[in-house]
């Protein structure tokens, strides 16, 4: 396979092979690395690791961005159950045997977040792949990534695995539905259009009224107040997916007809 790479490609396996030298001891005393390159390495930022766990070709859709390989930049345990949730995956009891496509993550201790994840690809022999940032896309052992960093057993790279996600489309379909105009959000902030035949966003939730969003990204709440359109009571988060024609219209009062009529009926009383 590396007679077939180009020389940057081979200069940036070489780079990569490097960097994981400093993660592992038992890379220098070993006859070949603890891990294996999957196919041709080319560096590529445009994924990364909770992007790669929760993606397959077989599950792309091309009206459907979050089946997409990309990046999943969640910086807390809510926002990364919120992007799985989107892909699908739903966290599970973290004793329960593992299943191929499982999705293991893991928490490093100076970290109260999620660290890295990687897809279980036989849950046999503990065979994992992961993405390293935005280096190289590699098969490992389940517990490799684990290791602490060479000459310092208190500093780990990605620290332990805490934290079983598991693909249940199921699940997925009770959570989501698609409006009238065939976008997806999700079922609590959805009600049954009048023909009953599909979905659009709440008017209503409680503690306020959603109006519908101008193109600048507000919304009008029932006091008349403006707040930010994904902030609003009942609007749906999806990361540049919010959509004016998804946002219920709001009856207009007022106007000059209404205002000439009001005259009409004053005039016509004296």
């Amino acid at each position: 396979m590396a007679a077939n790479l180009s020389q940057q490609e081979l200069a940036d396996r070489q780079q990569f092979h490097n960097t994981m030298r400093a993660y592992f001891d038992s890379i220098n005393q070993a006859p070949a690395p603890p891990y294996t390159i999957i196919g041709p390495y080319v560096y590529d930022n445009s994924y990364n690791c909770f992007g790669y766990a929760v993606y397959d070709p077989a599950w792309e859709d091309q009206n459907d961005p979050y089946t997409q390989r990309g990046r999943i930049n969640a910086q807390s345990w809510d926002q990364l159950d919120d992007d799985f949730d989107r892909r699908k995956f739903y966290r599970i009891d973290f004793n329960t045997p593992r299943q191929a496509n499982d999705v293991e993550v893991y928490q490093a201790p100076h970290n109260t977040g999620p660290s890295h994840a990687h897809k279980i690809l036989d849950p046999v022999s503990g065979l994992c792949a992961s993405k390293q940032e935005g280096q190289g896309l590699i098969q490992h052992d389940q517990y490799l990534l684990t290791s602490h960093m060479p000459n310092d057993p208190s500093s780990f790279k990605y620290g332990a695995l805490v934290a079983l996600y598991r693909r249940d489309e199921a699940e997925h379909n009770r959570r989501w539905v698609k409006t009238k105009s065939n976008r997806k959000v999700r079922a609590k902030d959805a009600e049954k259009t009048k023909s009953g035949r599909g979905y659009q966003l709440k008017k209503t939730v409680k503690g306020g009224g959603v109006g519908k969003s101008s193109r600048r990204g507000k919304a009008t709440t029932k006091s008349g107040q403006k707040t930010r359109g994904l902030d609003a009571p009942g609007a749906v988060q999806q990361r540049g997916l919010f959509h004016d024609d998804d946002a219920p219209p709001v009856k207009k009062r007022g106007g000059l007809l209404r205002k000439i009529i009001c005259f009409a009926r004053r005039r016509a009383r004296h």
